[in-house]
């Protein structure tokens, strides 16, 4: 019996490691070519509960719901994507309307210190003083240069990139389509290429997965307003306008994968430092140094409270996962632990259900 459950045990863990293996090469080299039917079969798969308790509801086909949630899910998220794209962009704008201002600045600023530098060095020959007139002005060019190509090199990127986001963006949706209205065909499909056992194992897998990653992008919401409060306290302080806009914006941005707080806030601080608003520069930069103490420090305790994992193990997993697969390792990670602790604590439980009613 002893070596039954050895092999038995041995076969779970290579199936496991096997799992993994599949689960690591995914993240980490397919997203590139198969990223919309991923992201397909995910939505698809979150629209299939409210679909059936819309068929339940009304007595209609729950393809027909679970198509009609998918585009309404898309619809909504693309609007709000471009609403965010809008509003970066308008700021943008804003911005590059006074970069004339801006280079005007930097210039009277390299003027002003090389007056000092002549005005506190009388003993400079005029050869010497050539020569650093020299230094600034090749440096003023070099830097006009420099931030020319930038912004023609960002400008040129994403005009190239999109006619590719927009076929992708089609893509994921027609493919999320089709995923949604065939979703319980794919699924017996699926199910007969694996053994009942394990289907059955899988189903609890999935089960346990679907319940945590609501209580996953719970906790994420719960920083996200978290943050949201601690921008508009900041905002008002400040006197901004538009406080509650603005701190709304940048904690949708937060939620975002590889994007955060500082996609805002740090290029918003260095603008206001190169166009010599230095103590608002200096205020952003405090915001944003404040916001991103914060979120380190409840992000582990609160996304471990909603998944029932201790702070310092879901510290490691998500550094793990960072490290294994990038940014989408910080979701993936944790939410893999979690499904492994939940799923073998079950079978502890049926476990010691059986050895209960063997003893007695």
């Amino acid at each position: 019996m002893n070596i039954d459950y050895k092999k038995d045990f041995l076969i779970n863990a290579l199936f496991w490691v096997i799992i993994l293996g599949i689960t690591v090469i995914t993240l980490k080299y397919l997203p590139t070519f198969l990223l919309p039917f991923f992201v397909g079969i995910a939505i698809s798969f979150f629209m299939q509960k409210p679909a059936e308790f819309l068929e339940k509801r009304f007595k209609i086909k729950k393809d027909i719901f679970a198509v009609m949630l998918t585009i309404g899910f898309c619809a909504l998220f693309f609007a709000l994507l471009i609403l965010i794209i809008w509003a970066i962009g308008n700021k943008l704008m804003n911005e590059i309307k006074l970069m004339p201002q801006f280079f005007s600045a930097i210039e009277n600023s390299v003027n002003d210190i090389k007056d000092k530098i002549f005005n506190n060095m009388h003993s400079l020959t005029i050869e010497q003083k050539s020569n650093i007139e020299g230094v600034f002005s090749k440096s003023l060019q070099s830097l006009v240069a420099t931030a020319s190509n930038f912004l023609t090199r960002i400008t040129t990127e994403i005009l190239k990139g999109m006619p590719t986001f927009l076929i992708t963006g089609i893509v994921t949706v027609v493919a999320s389509c089709y995923f949604a209205k065939d979703f319980d065909r794919l699924k017996k499909f699926s199910a007969g290429l694996l053994s009942v056992e394990r289907t059955k194992k899988l189903n609890e897998i999935k089960n346990i997965l679907y319940e945590n990653t609501f209580k996953f992008f719970k906790g994420y919401l719960i920083i996200a307003a978290i943050t949201f409060i601690e921008l508009i306290v900041a905002f008002l302080i400040l006197g901004l306008k538009k406080p509650i806009l603005i701190a709304f914006i940048i904690s949708i941005i937060d939620l975002l994968p590889v994007l955060g707080v500082g996609t805002i806030l740090l290029p918003w601080s260095i603008i206001e430092f190169l166009t010599g608003d230095i103590l608002f520069g200096i205020d952003i930069l405090i915001i944003y140094i404040i916001t991103a103490i914060v979120r380190n420090f409840i992000e582990p305790k609160i996304i471990g409270k909603q998944i029932g994992i201790n702070p310092i193990f879901t510290l490691i997993s998500m550094f793990l996962g960072l490290k294994i697969a990038g940014i989408g390792g910080m979701i993936i990670c944790p939410l893999s632990l979690t499904v492994v602790i939940a799923y073998y604590k079950k079978e502890i439980d049926k476990d010691s259900t059986v050895e209960k009613k063997h003893s007695s």
